[in-house]
């Protein structure tokens, strides 16, 4: 049956709104960054903005009007799209779509406070000063000078992986200039954002669902404006999912267990993904593997001094601000968030159920929750049609959760918020479930999944999941 063509039109409108509402986001926070590097003249170099609190309230308008609509063109795109047979003019708007976002995204100077971390650790002398606790902030190179102001503050030695460390010193070492090398690494989250779009591409998911994630205007938010690292480790994971489906499962789990190595946190979503294909012994081979190759790159790349790095970190993110009774709420939040993703990591691994709350809890194990965690687990949630929408459909609403200037409005933190709405739709899926995992199978190589099973993940129907 043909699309009608009142639902092209509809689709095409969703497609047009969120092209322009993430270009009205980025051109309204960008608005601001720039105003306020005036007065702090070291940004006009740095190119960054951080601090959503000096925004206005115009801006705040702005940036939560737009993330709402955003949502809702998500969820319109979803409802319209056909679950087979896509016009052409459609997927040819939907590139489009990708090439304009990419656009916007890559002419923005704003960018996100990680991206100068990253720049500075690739500019000291080694991995070892990379990882010095407390920071040596050690001379770096001509022209970058202008990192010590932000990085005197902050006082972080580097939590980010040993791989991902010598990626990033390896992209920038033939940068010269701070503005040389926030493109570059711009440039390289958007060729990785491109690549995690190519695997959704091959793994033959409905074009309703994976358009949800090549429109999405979170992930290019996060990704390239604001050039956070997290792709990194997605990737090898979609690649992973990619090479079990062909039922080479010792290989997919080598590739998935290099998230570790980008992104510690990253390992469990690894091991949900992966550990959970196949039977029992290859489920624990494939655990192992990942556990294996984390704890034996770590220890012979980043060394003590990776290790020493990651407790002082852990530390400073664990230590509480703000009044005891929100910080005890946001342990316990943070205490049933753990649990709930530990029994999901066991049921998959041990018993092959896998756990739709998964989906939501698995990101509670980095410590913290920002805007650019919530996407860690698509390669896990695209193994289910209507949880993977749900995911993508909430992204931009993620942003609002986890946004300073919002939350100070109705008197909660970020964090707690964040957890709050995760508890709460984690609890949603388990009582949808009845707390019993999902059978899976990602291909014809594993034989434990009836065909009728296979029919209820995104991989068959995806308007069942």
């Amino acid at each position: 049956m043909k699309l009608g063509a009142r639902a092209v039109l509809l689709s095409l409108l969703c497609i047009v709104a969120l092209v322009a509402l993430q270009g009205i986001t980025v051109v309204a926070i960008e608005r601001v960054a720039m105003l306020h590097s005036r007065v702090v003249p070291a940004q006009a170099h740095l190119g960054y903005y951080i601090n959503p609190a000096t925004w206005g309230k115009i801006t705040v308008a702005v940036v939560v009007g737009s993330n709402c609509l955003e949502a809702l063109a998500l969820y319109g795109l979803f409802r319209f799209l056909p679950a087979q047979r896509t016009p052409t003019i459609i997927k040819a708007c939907t590139a489009a779509g990708v090439a304009a976002m990419l656009g916007i995204s890559l002419s923005a100077r704003l960018t996100g406070l990680d991206a100068i971390l990253y720049i500075y650790f690739a500019k000291v002398a080694n991995l070892g000063t990379a990882y010095h606790v407390p920071p040596s902030f050690t001379p770096v190179a001509d022209g970058f000078g202008n990192l010590y102001p932000v990085i005197r503050k902050l006082r972080f030695a580097s939590p980010y992986g040993p791989l991902w460390e010598l990626f990033n010193r390896g992209i920038l070492a033939g940068t010269h200039t701070i503005g040389q090398a926030l493109f570059t690494i711009k440039i390289a989250n958007a060729a990785a954002l491109l690549a995690c779009f190519a695997v959704l591409f091959f793994l033959r998911l409905p074009f309703r669902l994976t358009a949800l994630f090549f429109l999405n205007p979170a992930l290019y938010d996060n990704y390239i404006v604001q050039a956070h690292n997290d792709l990194f480790a997605i990737l090898p994971i979609l690649v992973a999912l990619l090479v079990a489906r062909r039922g080479a499962l010792t290989w997919a789990a080598l590739l998935a267990s290099l998230a570790g190595l980008v992104k510690i946190s990253l390992t469990v979503v690894a091991l949900a993904t992966i550990a959970s294909l196949g039977n029992r012994r290859k489920r624990l081979v494939s655990a192992s593997l990942i556990i294996a190759v984390l704890a034996l790159g770590s220890a012979l790349i980043g060394g003590a001094p990776y290790l020493h790095a990651l407790t002082f970190v852990g530390k400073s993110q664990t230590a509480g601000s703000g009044s005891r009774v929100i910080n005890d709420v946001r342990l316990v939040l943070q205490a049933l968030m753990l649990v709930g993703a530990c029994f999901a990591l066991l049921d998959a691994v041990l018993w092959k159920r896998v756990v739709r709350s998964a989906v939501w809890t698995l990101p509670a194990f980095s410590g913290l929750l920002h805007a650019w965690y919530f996407p860690w687990t698509v390669p896990f949630a695209v193994r289910f049609g209507v949880t993977a929408a749900a995911l993508a459909i909430s992204l931009p609403l993620s942003e609002i959760a986890t946004n300073l200037r919002l939350t100070d409005l109705i008197k909660v933190d970020p964090l707690t918020l964040s957890m709050l709405i995760i508890v709460a739709v984690a609890a949603r899926e388990l009582i949808a479930t009845k707390g019993r995992g999902e059978a899976f199978t990602i291909g014809s190589h594993d034989d434990e999944v009836s065909p009728r099973r296979r029919g209820d993940t995104a991989m068959g129907d995806s308007t069942t999941g």
